[in-house]
């Protein structure tokens, strides 16, 4: 493992700062960005220890001030490092002194914050503009502003000199703030607001005798307003005469609702779109389309329940759609959007709107309608704010929603003219009804969306129960008082374990939600990268495509299938897949994307030509896409199903006590010895897992190391068994994974059984492989009583994780006997622990040893829950933590290892046995696995023969003096490729080389100089892209240039008492024939992996120095 990571990094911090700046030229300030970015590091790595969550770099750069009583004028650091980088990335020339200014201020700051652990310093020397750059007051113009994004510093109550409690807030521009509460104006800010956080002020007013800002009545704050709450989740907070935002958190906790009424909701709406289009759309047509749209709750509807009177709803449904018929001329502007959508962090919310009604001259008035299928109210009705009684015509959390509307498209168009109106389709006489743009609403709204995000920090801080808090609250709701019975008569049946559990289950959703809305170390990893991320940020980030031209004859807008050519002079290197979601803008929306319409699409295909995207919006007019002359294709955060997991996690706490028993580890899995047919394909061990599988009656873990056939053999015999046992015991088979690529793989192992295999694949509509057999496909073909009686008589189904997640109506449908989660290790505990709540039996396949979920946090767990459960933390598996407990309890009859495998040369599994396996592995004795000689080795006189004179070979290069990127590692890629080419014997196609690098950059430097010829038929990719591939020959470039970057191309963690470097083993078992690693061997060898590495290849393979085939 890398020499304890926080010594290691404090060791070398300064070290690697001084290295970096003799790296600086006139031709090269890139160092300079990378000095930036590893003082950025060196700030998170100082506010980690707090365990406090941070919002932004800025809120983190506040804490140190206070924390090492720096002055307060230093608050415009990170934004003057931020202008530095922006600077350097638009090719600006910086002048000596503004390099020594920046280095000397990174130096002297660091030389503070490593003074008691760093051995070597060396003083700064404060540059001639030091005090002017953060000492002077700022001009009296500045501290006239209304509006304030800030950083909370403390609290204070009044004192002798302000008569009010107040905050001392930061603000990267002007420094300290003092910001007054009079009157009990947004008293519970005040209460709740935690240090650190980050706050909106909008319009406050300077007080010239106190020297200070007051909120006033006409003030609104806004808390943490990164974090964007959907409209809609704000707007049913709203109950009748009063609001509660506990309802928010009551609905966190209850499973997804199906019911008639909410069908005819989607139907109607449906059906509003068709007659938003096309006013003369035929009903019949728009109703059989509208019903397909869920089909899988209608179904399951019926299925459940009593039946469904299909005539009387078809018979309600189209007095709805002749009313909206008859009012269609209530619609009549130039553009009309369909369920546009909008974003602003200037009140931290976010929506989609049902109609975006647009006219006037220069079309500024944006008129909002949301559709609602339920009835009216007959009167006005009375509503509460602040002890003020209004009065309303439509229920208040509609009036609410519109509220929420109005805010959002106040902020996204400044200029903005127009209403927010509710359309109550079953309303004939007066359907559409205007909602009061008042500010008092608009403040009770956003009251409501700032005490939801305080308590989610107050619970992702572990600081309340939240759970304790719900139990003791009296809804007014009847419904939702129904539900908390329900919620309430289960939970506290759990015991002391299944409770702490199940809340810290809660909260590491919550918190993994909350960073994937806002980011933490990593900025780019937030949402919020959307708006805070500068575009060359982005550019350096690889996640936007820059200055693409709109090609109009390739695009077909009625089928919203749009193009854009790459301009002749692109540089953009990207790390966009087919299938990735994206954003669109135009590129002078650039700086703030958000201030223009939200048009999402998926990728359908991209080369170095060209992008051809799908969108995802219902609608998008002509006039807008005018202004998409040269734009911006940016990858999509926005769409985390994270907290969708909460809908199904809470399946555990409905479940039996002895199925909690079994997941949680506290009750040992039982078998019942089976016999199974012998499959010609398996192998022996592979027989006798299959039999043990089979045997067991409540759930068995198969390890599967790399090449040992997880999917191609064994999921493939556990499915075949099933499916001849079905013939006569019919049974519910659920296979699923965490990717789309791992279901495709499933899919195939079925159809390899069997090319009319009979399963059924839950997916989306963007689907492309095994497109046949999905249920959006079988929508379009089948009745809804065909598809009704397809789903009931089929006995396997595929799916992804997540789209489990999202049609939960598939449990209430199908009572499934057994679970088949494919690539286990990939799916975090809370994602799959409520679906295998639902099921009678389940066998999960993985490798704890290969690369794990992507988490954003970091979360630890009690030391009595990590004792008795083997549960340290959620960022793992349950495979794996179900694994370590059947270890320790020696229940080996719940588990075995897959130990021989088909895809790896001798060679190359023998290092991986002594790395990782434990030498449990063993070849399957093809020819080609203990060949000597390699089919890629030439007789001729080229150097980079060597490089094929061994099947492990390390290349030791030169460092190079850029940060994530070294051009003479690129160039030798190039050089091992053509050298292949040049074999008569060989041709090379998609399955013989695929290039793997730690660094998007490198990835890049290498695809800039592939001759273009082979594009097509060599991968090029980091390796997480990499995981369930395999190629005959893996290149590693690991362009290490420095000790910092090690952390980052390694993912080390501790397994059966051994260091396991997760991404190496996973780059490593990718290679069939060859694997050739280069880097730098001085860097490297601070890894005690790569150390291991190094040394083995020395004495087993073959370790060439650079200049030996590179001049």
């Amino acid at each position: 493992m890398i020499k304890s990571f926080p010594d290691f990094f404090l060791d070398n911090f300064l070290n690697q700062l001084k290295e970096l700046s003799t790296e600086i030229n006139n031709n090269n300030f890139q160092p300079l960005v990378e000095i930036i970015n590893l003082f950025l590091k060196l700030i998170y790595f100082f506010t980690k220890q707090s365990n406090q969550i941070f919002s932004s770099n800025f809120a983190r750069w506040v804490f140190l001030i206070e924390k090492f009583n720096l002055p307060q004028s230093s608050a415009n650091l990170i934004k003057t490092l931020n202008l530095y980088k922006k600077r350097i990335r638009k090719n600006y020339t910086l002048s000596k002194e503004e390099i020594d200014e920046i280095i000397n201020l990174i130096f002297f700051y660091s030389n503070i914050f490593i003074k008691s652990t760093a051995e070597n310093q060396f003083e700064a020397t404060q540059s001639n503009t030091y005090e002017e750059l953060f000492l002077n007051p700022p001009p009296k113009e500045k501290r006239k502003r209304k509006n304030f994004y800030t950083t909370l510093i403390s609290k204070s109550q009044k004192d002798q000199i302000y008569p009010h409690n107040y905050f001392i807030c930061a603000n990267d521009e002007i420094g300290n703030l003092i910001i007054l509460f009079p009157n009990h104006l947004y008293e519970y800010i005040y209460d709740f607001a935690e240090n650190n956080s980050n706050l909106h002020f909008i319009n406050i007013q300077y007080n010239d005798l106190l020297n200070a800002y007051e909120v006033t009545a006409n003030s609104y704050i806004i808390y943490e307003p990164d974090y964007l709450l959907d409209i809609t989740s704000i707007a049913e907070c709203f109950d009748y005469e009063r609001t509660d935002y506990l309802i928010f958190f009551m609905n966190l906790l209850t499973p997804s609702k199906n019911s008639i009424e909410l069908i005819k909701g989607t139907v109607i709406n449906s059906m509003f779109d068709d007659l938003i289009s096309e006013p003369i759309v035929d009903f019949f047509d728009s109703f059989h389309k509208a019903i397909k749209i869920k089909p899988l709750k209608l179904i399951a509807l019926d299925a459940n329940s009593k039946k469904i009177d299909f005539k009387a709803f078809k018979n309600i449904v189209q007095e709805h759609f002749n009313n909206l018929s008859s009012h269609l001329d209530l619609f009549s502007s130039a553009i009309k959007l369909i369920e546009p959508s909008f974003i602003t962090n200037e009140y931290g919310l976010q929506g989609r709107l049902d109609l975006l009604n647009i006219s006037g001259n220069e079309f500024d008035n944006k008129d909002v309608v949301e559709l609602k299928s339920g009835n009216p109210p007959i009167n006005n009705i009375l509503f509460k704010i602040k002890n003020t009684d209004y009065y309303i015509n439509s229920w208040s959390n509609h009036t609410a929603q519109a509220t929420g509307y109005n805010l959002l498209l106040d902020s996204v168009f400044s200029n903005r003219k127009g209403n927010s109106s509710i359309l109550y389709s079953a309303d004939i006489n007066t359907p559409l009804r205007n909602v009061m743009n008042i500010p008092e609403l608009k403040n009770e709204f956003l009251d409501i969306r700032n005490k939801i995000i305080i308590v989610v920090k107050k619970i992702i801080n572990n600081k309340v129960n939240i759970i304790d808090i719900l139990n003791s609250h009296s809804f007014n709701n009847k419904f939702i008082r129904n539900y908390k019975d329900i919620f309430f008569n289960s939970y506290l049946k759990l015991n002391k374990i299944e409770k702490e559990y199940f809340l810290y289950g809660l909260q590491f959703i919550l918190r993994e939600d909350y960073f994937a809305r806002i980011g933490d170390n990593d900025r780019t990893l937030g949402q919020s990268s959307l708006w805070n991320l500068s575009i060359e940020d982005k550019l350096d980030n690889f996640s936007v495509l820059n200055n693409l031209s709109f090609n109009s004859e390739e695009s077909d807008i009625d089928k919203l299938h749009i193009v854009f050519d790459f301009s002749s002079d692109n540089e953009n290197y990207h790390y966009m897949r087919n299938g990735d979601q994206c954003l669109i803008y135009p590129i002078e929306y650039s700086e703030n994307p958000i201030k223009f319409y939200i048009i999402k699409g998926f990728i359908r295909e991209i080369t170095k030509d060209k992008i051809k995207i799908s969108l995802l919006n219902k609608n998008i007019h002509q006039l807008i896409l005018r202004q998409f002359d040269k734009s911006v294709v940016e990858l999509d955060k926005s769409d985390s199903l994270i907290r969708r997991q909460l809908h199904t996690f809470i399946n555990f706490i409905f479940t039996t006590g002895e199925k909690r028993k079994l997941l949680l580890g506290e009750a040992s899995p039982t078998y019942t010895p089976t016999e199974v047919p012998k499959y010609d394909y398996l192998n022996e061990n592979q027989q006798i897992v299959l039999r043990s599988a089979i045997s067991a009656n409540d759930y068995y873990l198969i390890q599967g190391p790399p090449g040992t056939g997880k999917t191609s053999r064994m999921l493939k015999a556990i499915a075949e068994y099933y499916y001849n046992l079905s013939l006569s015991n019919p049974l519910k088979i659920l296979l699923c994974a965490y990717t789309n690529r791992a279901v495709d793989e499933i899919c195939a192992a079925l159809e390899s059984i069997d090319p009319t295999f009979p399963y059924i694949r839950i997916a989306g509509k963007e689907l492309t492989n095994f497109k046949e057999k999905s249920l959006p496909h079988l929508s379009d073909i089948l009745t809804l009583n065909a598809l009704k009686d397809r789903l009931l008589k089929t006995n396997f189904y595929v799916s992804t994780v997540s789209s489990l997640h999202t049609n939960p109506e598939i449990f209430s449908l199908i009572n499934f006997d057994i679970c088949i989660l494919d690539e286990a290790s990939q799916v975090l505990e809370t994602q799959i622990i409520g679906i295998l709540a639902k099921v009678n039996k389940f066998i999960l396949i993985g490798d704890e040893k290969q690369l794990p979920a992507i988490v954003l946090q970091n979360n630890n767990i009690d030391a009595h829950l990590s004792e008795n459960l083997m549960l340290e933390t959620f960022a793992d598996s349950l495979f794996h933590r179900l694994l370590k407990l059947a270890k320790r309890n020696s229940w080996d009859f719940a588990y075995s290892t897959l130990i021989y495998q088909g895809r790896m040369h001798d060679s190359i599994q023998t290092l991986a046995n002594t790395l990782f396996y434990n030498n449990i592995l063993k070849s399957l004795a093809q020819p080609w696995q203990n060949k000597n000689l390699s089919k890629y080795l030439t007789n001729t006189s080229n150097k980079i023969n060597k490089c094929f004179q061994s099947r492990v070979t390390f290349i030791n290069t030169p460092k190079d003096q850029y940060i994530k990127m070294n051009q003479k590692e690129a160039e030798l890629v190039v050089k091992i490729i053509e050298y292949i080419a040049q074999n008569p014997n060989i041709e090379i196609n998609e399955k013989t080389i695929g290039i793997i690098s730690p660094f998007r950059l490198q990835c890049r430097a290498i695809s800039n100089i592939i001759p273009q010829k082979f594009e097509k038929d060599i991968t090029l990719d980091t390796v997480e892209r990499f995981q369930g591939s395999e190629r005959e020959i893996i290149i590693i470039s690991l362009a290490c240039n420095y000790n910092y970057l090690i952390e980052n191309i390694s993912n080390e963690t501790q397994i059966d008492g051994k260091i396991i470097d997760r991404k190496f083993n996973v780059a490593l078992t990718r290679a069939k024939e060859h694997i050739i690693i280069m880097g730098n061997q001085d860097i490297l060898q601070n890894s005690t992996t790569y150390y291991n590495v190094i040394e083995w290849i020395k004495q087993n393979g073959t370790y060439i120095n650079f200049e030996e085939i590179m001049v």
